[in-house]
């Protein structure tokens, strides 16, 4: 038996320890909406490479989510992106500017597409068994409710302003990819990134390579993880700084970055918080203290 509300947002190289290969846990992850009832409703993104294919699975109501434009749900009814919006197109219905990108407080696409899924699955949840299309009033809730969201601790959280640099605490990051969207989430400005930790069988390739592209400067604590990360860098002739604790590195990141820089703690694998914050300084009390010593100095 699975749920009655399913929703995939993507499937990427994870807890690989616990599955024959990446087509086993694909296809684990496919069993949500496979075991679901006919009565029961399916949340999917479009945009992720791998569960775009799970459409087929949807056993009944299947709501879709997608970056790219309408033209992207592929006839599907759910949520799409339009000039800077997010809007709905549901029941033959579009109910446009639902709430606006730049309005909501949880940065990066992938973050729009947390919100869009939110969006979609409380929708079905509110239109009950028999599947009742919700009024214009009852969507637009939503989207005001999506731009009062302020997000979860530990996942890209915005912890405070330090010398014209914003600290963001996204301890939950345990994976390569998750990282990718941390650093992705802020184009435009420069970038620094804390990270290390122990590895869970995963490619730090593709980090390297994303790591690179935004020209983010990397701070590294130990970790069985942290020479792999050293190497996907250096093939990218990149050259990260290596720090023995946090307090290391978030000093090395007020003293080097640049202004308007973002300072990301996102460990793109796990142990971090056991080897580095637990029984020590947490990233909250460290930031707090250089923000007093910086206004000592200041």
């Amino acid at each position: 038996r699975s749920v009655d509300f399913g929703v995939v947002t993507n499937v990427t190289q994870n807890h690989l320890e616990e599955h024959d290969d990446f087509a086993h846990y694909t296809d684990t992850k496919r069993k949500l909406l496979r075991l679901q009832r006919p009565q029961c409703a399916s949340v999917v993104n479009l945009d992720d490479p791998v569960s775009s294919h799970f459409v087929s699975d949807a056993p009944d109501r299947l709501l879709c989510f997608t970056t790219r434009g309408e033209e992207a749900l592929a006839g599907h009814d759910g949520a799409f992106v339009r000039d800077g919006q997010i809007c709905l197109r549901v029941d033959g219905r579009v109910f446009a500017d639902l709430v606006a990108l730049d309005a909501l407080r949880l940065p990066g696409p992938h973050n729009w597409q947390n919100v869009m899924a939110a969006i979609l699955v409380t929708g079905a949840f509110l239109g009950g068994p028999d599947k009742r299309s919700l009024g214009e009033a009852r969507w637009a809730s939503l989207g005001r409710a999506a731009a009062d969201f302020g997000g979860v601790p530990g996942r890209l959280e915005w912890v405070r302003d330090l010398a014209d640099l914003d600290f963001y605490y996204d301890i939950e990051a345990t994976t390569p990819e998750a990282t990718m969207r941390a650093v992705e989430a802020f184009p435009g400005r420069p970038v620094v990134l804390i990270g290390g930790g122990h590895n869970k069988g995963l490619s730090y390739a593709e980090w390297g390579r994303c790591v690179a592209q935004h020209e983010a400067s990397v701070c590294l604590l130990p970790g069985d993880a942290t020479p792999l990360m050293v190497d996907a860098l250096h093939a990218e002739r990149v050259e990260p700084e290596m720090c023995a604790d946090l307090e290391q590195a978030m000093s090395w990141a007020l003293e080097q970055a640049p202004q308007e820089s973002v300072v990301i703690l996102s460990p793109g694998a796990k142990g971090f918080y056991n080897d580095h914050i637990r029984g020590k300084s947490s990233f909250y009390r460290l930031a707090k203290r250089l923000r007093a010593a910086q206004r000592r100095v200041g």
